[in-house]
Formats: structure tokens, sequence, C-alpha cells
């Protein structure tokens, strides 16, 4: 297969969400703000959007670049690695979706 560009990276879910301000703050987090997280702290606010209207998307740098190079019409395809839980099937679903072609190991 002839690609035009192969990206390999970080395999992330971005996730966004419509909070109040005391949720906001009640994380502790700046409002605006980005934030990298341990897994304990990501859990926590998992768990304060619980209910809410979320939508998700295939993320991080070399992703979204590979993702915009297969939406302009490009062959695109991706190398990384993901978790074998919800997110991790949902982000190669994601790129699979939108023309990407990606075969990546499920981490156990």
């Amino acid at each position: 297969m002839s690609l035009d560009v192969f990206g390999v990276g970080n395999a992330l879910v971005d996730i966004q969400a419509r909070v109040s301000d005391e949720v906001v703050e009640r994380l502790g987090y700046p409002k605006g703000g980005m934030s990298l997280v341990d897994e304990a702290a990501q859990l926590r606010v998992l768990g304060e959007l619980e209910g809410a209207d979320i939508s998700r998307c295939a993320g991080g740098s070399a992703a979204n670049t590979i993702i915009a190079v297969a939406d302009f019409g490009g062959k695109a395809a991706y190398a990384g690695k993901v978790s074998n839980d919800a997110l991790g099937h949902f982000a190669i679903q994601d790129m699979r979706s939108m023309g990407v072609t990606i075969d990546v190991p499920l981490a156990a």
C-alpha cells in the first residue's frame, strides 16, 4: 500500500463536556487550562462527568495530523498503542471511520 503520511504517536481520546463552574472549582483545575494527569486524577475527573453530555474524538498531536491528512484526501496510516478498554477501542474505530489505516496492538 502506498501512503502519503505514516504517523507514530500516543493514541489519545479527547473528551469534551460542558460542566458548571462549580465542577471545575471542585476538581481544582484552572478554567480554560489543560493539565496532564495520572490515572487516579483521570478517574476522578471522569467520575465528575457521569451523566454529562460529552463528545469524544481520537486525538494526540500525531493522530490529529494523520486525521487531517486523511480528511484532505490523503492516504494516511497510524501506529501507536492503546489500552484494551472502551476508550482504546473507540480511538481505533474513530480513526478508521475518518479513513485512517490503523493497526495497533491493544495493551493488557
